[in-house]
């Protein structure tokens, strides 16, 4: 069971003690809704940056607050694992350097044609032991009719949504995806009885169809910061 939560920019809260608040109510209103004992995963949707350019000081303290609550719950048990979505380096540099708890993953927009590293996001979160985590990971259906995932597909007796899927768990990332259709699910989960050979593989990380960004903050003055509280 995964549920996230909303940054408190977006409600219009800019005190920390306020944001703490509202975070915490929103967790207990998510375990109120889905009526659990424990949540598996609890992503903060997005940082506290509403504009252009990195992380400044004021996103850093809500973040910060926000992470807090996180960890809270996770100590108390009623949270198995705490993360991030949509976090660029600038807005993990100033979280990382105030909080007890590494985040266990940051869920990106992440598909082929954006690279294998767009922005450098991917390697950041590596480096700093952030398992990411691809959302939209079908590029919103272009990658079915990109012709190198439909030509390694039918190299493989594959599909081209098989071929993306398998181009990231390779990564040693993990992904969310959705279908309506059994017969897709199924398709999706095989995964791990076939291969790509390392050609395809490099083909499929130079590639550059896309103009996607990893998140809505990662614009290019937003990759990098050196922020703390």
């Amino acid at each position: 069971m995964t549920t996230k939560t909303t940054d408190c920019e977006h409600h219009g809260i800019t005190d920390a003690e306020s944001c703490a608040r509202h975070t915490r109510s929103e967790v207990e209103a998510d375990f109120s809704q889905l009526n659990v004992e424990y949540i598996d995963l609890l992503l903060l949707h997005g940082a506290n940056h509403e504009q252009e350019g990195a992380c400044d000081d004021l996103a850093t303290r809500l973040d910060v607050a926000q992470w807090q609550v996180y960890e809270e719950y996770y100590r108390a048990g009623k949270v198995r694992a705490i993360g991030v979505s949509n976090y660029c380096p600038s807005c993990l540099d100033g979280l990382l350097k105030n909080v007890n708890v590494t985040p266990a993953v940051n869920q990106l927009q992440y598909h082929v044609g954006m690279t294998s590293d767009p922005q450098s996001v991917m390697s950041y979160c590596v480096g700093h032991n952030i398992v990411p985590m691809a959302y939209s990971p079908m590029g919103g259906g272009s990658v079915f009719s990109d012709s190198l995932t439909t030509e390694i597909a039918t190299a493989h007796d594959k599909t081209a949504a098989q071929v993306a899927l398998k181009w990231i768990t390779d990564k040693g990332y993990t992904l969310t995806t959705k279908s309506n259709n059994r017969q897709h699910l199924e398709s999706d989960l095989d995964l791990f009885s076939w291969s790509m050979t390392p050609d395809e593989l490099s083909t499929l990380d130079s590639h550059h169809s896309s103009s996607d960004l990893p998140s809505w903050a990662c614009t290019a003055s937003a990759m990098s910061g050196d922020l703390a509280i």
